[in-house]
């Protein structure tokens, strides 16, 4: 073991390195932990709310839930694509070494844990919001990430193991579809049986999700057992059902070291999916197709002059692929529309819009501009850099506003508030997803090569909080004061996309100079 040991300690190290070449990252991340100690500390010594909302039983019903996701998207990946703890470089240096497999493998596990634990940090982040929403103290957030950190490590180990299985015949791999998607229908039949006996969406997938099948199938039994112990405190059961998931992911390791130790092909096809991910990611794509969607055969039309050029670069892309700004994100914001009557009982449009407004931070990660900072020939465009960054991301300001205009027809339809309001909401929608989007540009702008997507996204997030904040505050307060008063009740959105356009136009002309150096990205 001692040379992917010695690769391992190589690899921190180089990071390390990095970071001291450039001390504005390290300054950053010293701000994260110290906001993450920070709000830890918080989490864990402030007094719980007394308005609490969640129940237990919506509790227990968003863990199955959860679990049964996780665990139906690990064993999907296993039958189709298999999963992988490796990249191309180890491919090139570790599998063709004369080690053993087995320690190779090892290799992989303390890769992969590493990778799960830098993801896990971030989402600690949420840990406050976990715990003002449901009755749960400090050691049960404890339990929940945890277990988060132990599923996601499972999940990679049962899609190599499924893969290894499924994919030593068709007849396997038709097999395990098969009964997956069996599964998935009897599960669809349950619920629609509960709706019809409940007349309720909420009511009926919480009944179903609380079953107590669910407690006896092996490993999600268990492991919802283990996270209810974060409401219902600790027992004696708790630890047992730790010891039998342990036992679990120590038999499917031994699995792999005994019965299928030449996996080495297994993973070269997942092997080399993560490594185009990574590839796209870091261009800006994040696109979970990786790029092998269908095309269709279409006439180019206009293709533009200058600058302009790159936006009918990006319709004619969008018309290639699909229909023009429609993909599955728009009909994610339809559902939520459609959705939102049985999700929000007491709520109205407004909460809708607060909701989406949060959900299209992460939608905004996969815009088409980031793509375009890995392409020289922006570069070269004889424009302004203000032009090349305004048509680099006109494609993603249209497409927030045909999603935002899909979400809030639907949802003014359903609360009833009016085509007018509909209309602003879907322009406030737009507003923040150009808020999202410059702030990205920005946040690029500051980082340059970025030490980690991570660190990306986490600085984004602080730039577009620091913007939005104000705007939100704004909102609410107009709302609150202005709720009787039908006359000025546009006031609010109106103010709202006004400031939110201003706070647009000033942060794209900070990071405009983005396209002038090609080094910097």
């Amino acid at each position: 073991m001692k040379p992917l040991f010695y690769i391992l300690r190589k690899t921190l190290k180089n990071h390390l390195l990095q970071l001291k070449k450039k001390p504005g990252i390290l300054i950053l991340y010293i701000l994260i932990f110290i906001s993450l100690i920070s709000l830890m500390s918080f989490t864990f010594l402030a007094p719980q709310r007394n308005s609490v909302r969640g129940t237990v039983d919506l509790y227990g019903a968003i863990v199955t839930g959860g679990i049964l996701f996780i665990v139906y998207l690990g064993v999907k990946n296993g039958i189709d694509k298999g999963s992988s703890f490796f990249r191309l470089s180890d491919v090139n240096l570790v599998f063709t070494a004369p080690i053993s497999p087995k320690r190779v493998l090892v290799y992989g596990f303390i890769k992969q844990l590493s990778a799960i634990l830098f993801s896990i940090f971030f989402l600690l982040f949420q840990a406050s919001n976990i715990r003002n929403f449901f009755p749960i103290n400090g050691t049960g957030i404890l339990i929940i990430f945890s277990v988060m950190f132990f599923l996601i490590f499972t999940m990679s180990i049962l899609g190599l193991l499924t893969y290894s299985i499924a994919s030593r015949s068709s007849k396997n791999r038709n097999l395990a579809k098969n009964i997956l998607n069996s599964l998935m229908a009897i599960g669809g039949l349950a619920l629609l049986y509960n709706i019809f006996i409940y007349k309720d969406l909420q009511t009926a997938a919480t009944s179903l999700l609380n079953n107590k099948f669910f407690i006896y199938i092996p490993f999600v039994g268990w492991l919802k057992s283990i996270l209810m112990a974060a409401v219902n405190g600790i027992t004696y059961s708790f630890y047992i059902h730790v010891l039998l998931c342990i036992a679990f992911i120590a038999i499917m390791i031994y699995i792999l070291f005994k019965l299928n130790t030449d996996y080495y092909e297994d993973v070269l096809a997942a092997t080399d999916k993560n490594e185009e991910l990574a590839a796209m990611k870091k261009s800006g794509k994040g696109n979970i197709n990786l790029g092998r969607e269908k095309l269709r055969k279409i006439k180019s039309g206009s293709i533009g002059s200058g600058a302009s050029s790159i936006f009918y670069r990006h319709l004619l892309e969008y018309k290639k692929s699909r229909l023009p700004f429609i993909d599955s994100v728009t009909f994610t914001m339809l559902g939520i529309g459609l959705v939102s009557r049985y999700i929000f009982k007491g709520g109205d449009i407004n909460t809708i819009l607060y909701l989406s407004i949060y959900i299209l931070f992460f939608f905004t990660l996969q815009g088409k501009w980031g793509q375009e900072l890995s392409k020289p020939f922006i570069y070269l465009i004889p424009c302004s850099s203000m032009a090349k960054l305004f048509y680099a991301t006109l494609a993603d300001l249209i497409k927030y506003t045909i999603d935002g205009l899909a979400l809030f027809i639907i949802s003014g339809i359903i609360f009833k508030s009016g085509a007018v309001i509909a209309l602003l909401c879907a322009a406030s929608y737009a507003s923040f997803g150009a808020i999202y989007t410059y702030g990205d540009v920005l946040s690029r702008r500051v980082l340059g090569s970025t030490h980690s997507k991570q660190l990306e996204i986490f600085m984004k997030m602080g730039i577009t909080l620091l913007v939005i904040l104000p705007g939100i505050i704004t909102l609410v307060v107009l709302l609150i004061i202005l709720k009787d008063n039908t006359s000025m009740q546009y006031v609010p959105y109106i103010l709202l996309i006004c400031y939110n356009l201003l706070a647009s136009f000033l942060i794209m002309f900070v990071g405009k100079g983005i396209f002038d150096v090609l080094e910097l990205n």
